[in-house]
């Protein structure tokens, strides 16, 4: 299948980026591409096309897209600042890869730091308050981390990643369980007895016309 012409635009209307998009390939792939060209981390992008939210396992197929298209890129604020709800967090601890998107989205001068891992899940603790979520969970003790510090490199990007998760499953773990979905109620009258009652149009005036 040939590629497909995708242009990217901010609200604005300024043009930040024209693709050749695989129609085949997941949306989250055209997002590295826009994040290297524009800018903006992966995990903080919001793609819209026709004014409707694009998930990252959309692909350009599954949209009935096989001409030029133009998507609106919008910018939403890291998760791991405190723009998290509950949902979000669990989707963290199941990827891997989104977790580490969401770490590099945190900040352009994240050094990999055990205090910045207190202070990561300080503001993941406040943004589930603020979403709902009663998450009890003290400080972090940075101290339990030190050895982050003495690493460099990759091994120190690893480490740092591996302890994140491992505080973020401490705050996910004593959350109280979401309460289960409510059936669906029965209509007070069955359908068809409910249609019953419902006369149809001219039936009265048909009725009037043979009682007499």
């Amino acid at each position: 299948m040939e590629p497909v012409a995708v242009h990217v635009l901010l609200p604005s209307g300024e043009t930040v980026a024209q693709l050749m998009v695989n129609p085949e390939k997941p949306m989250l792939q055209m997002k590295t591409q826009i994040a290297g060209m524009e800018g903006t981390p992966v995990a903080n992008q919001v793609l819209l096309f026709d004014g409707k939210l694009v998930d990252d396992v959309d692909t350009l197929r599954s949209l009935n897209i096989s001409k030029v298209a133009e998507f609106l890129l919008l910018q939403r604020a890291p998760l791991l600042s405190g723009a998290i709800n509950r949902e979000e967090l669990e989707h963290l601890l199941k990827d891997s890869l989104a977790l580490e998107q969401a770490i590099v989205a945190y900040s352009d001068t994240l050094q990999y730091l055990p205090s910045e891992i207190a202070a990561i899940c300080k503001q993941v603790v406040e943004g589930l308050a603020a979403s709902g979520s009663a998450p009890e969970r003290g400080a972090v003790d940075a101290a339990e981390w030190q050895d982050i510090a003495a690493q460099s490199g990759k091994a120190r990007h690893v480490a740092f990643s591996r302890a994140l998760r491992t505080e973020l499953e401490r705050i996910h773990t004593p959350l109280p369980p979401l309460p289960p979905l409510q059936p669906l109620q029965p209509l007070p009258l069955p359908l068809r007895a409910l249609r019953r009652q419902i006369p149809c149009p001219g039936h009265e005036a048909r009725a009037a016309t043979h009682s007499h």
